[in-house]
C-alpha cells in the first residue's frame, strides 16, 4: 500500500465506483420485478445510498482534481513527473465520466418508471371513469327492476283478485278468453 494521499484516495474511489456499479445491477434487477411494497423500498434505499456514494466520489474527485493542480505548478516537489501527473489527471476524468454515465442511467430508469407511473395513473383514472358509468347504468337497470317488480305484483294482486272473484261462476272465465283473443 502507498503513502501517497492520491493513491489512497484514488482506491477509495475506485471502490465506490465498484460499489456503484453493482448497486447500479442491483437497481436494475428489482426494478424489473414486480412491483411492491418491499422492492419500492429497497430501491429507494439503494437510491439513498447511490446518492451518498456519488457526493463522496464527486467530493474525492474534486479533492484529487484540487492536488493535481497543485502539482502542476511544481511537479519535483512533489516527487512527480508530467507522464504521472498525466495519469492522475485522466484517472480524475474518466472516474467523472463513470459518475455522469451512471447518473445518466439511473435518470433514464427514473424516467421510464415516471413514464409507467403516468401511464398506470390514465388507466387507473379511465377505470375509474368506466366504474362511473357503470354504477350509473347499474342504477337505472336496478330502478327498472324495481318498477317491473312493482307491476308483476300489481298483475298477480289482479290475477289472483280475478279468480277469487270466479270461483264457480264461468261467465268471468269466458270473459277472459273473450279479451286475450280480441287483444
Amino acid at each position: 500500500m502507498s503513502n501517497d494521499p492520491f493513491e489512497i484516495v484514488k482506491e477509495d474511489v475506485e471502490h465506490a465506483l465498484v460499489q456503484a456499479s453493482e448497486m447500479m445491477s442491483d437497481w436494475e434487477r428489482l426494478r424489473k420485478q414486480s412491483s411492491g411494497n418491499k422492492a419500492d423500498s429497497e430501491l429507494n434505499y439503494i437510491k439513498d445510498d447511490l446518492y451518498n456514494i456519488f457526493n463522496s466520489v464527486k467530493q474525492d474527485l474534486s479533492d484529487l482534481q484540487a492536488t493535481i493542480d497543485v502539482a502542476k505548478s511544481n511537479p519535483k516537489k512533489f516527487g512527480l513527473n508530467p507522464a504521472k501527473i498525466a495519469a492522475r489527471q485522466k484517472f480524475v476524468n474518466e472516474s467523472n465520466d463513470k459518475i455522469e454515465i451512471i447518473m445518466e442511467q439511473q435518470d433514464e430508469h427514473m424516467d421510464s418508471i415516471l413514464g409507467t407511473v403516468r401511464n398506470l395513473r390514465g388507466m387507473a383514472g379511465a377505470m375509474n371513469t368506466e366504474l362511473d358509468d357503470q354504477a350509473v347504468l347499474l342504477d337505472e337497470v336496478d330502478g327498472m327492476v324495481d318498477n317491473t317488480q312493482n307491476r308483476l305484483a300489481s298483475a298477480r294482486y289482479k290475477v289472483n283478485d280475478f279468480l277469487r272473484r270466479s270461483k264457480g261462476n264461468p261467465f268471468f272465465l269466458l270473459c277472459l278468453i273473450y279479451r286475450s283473443n280480441n287483444s
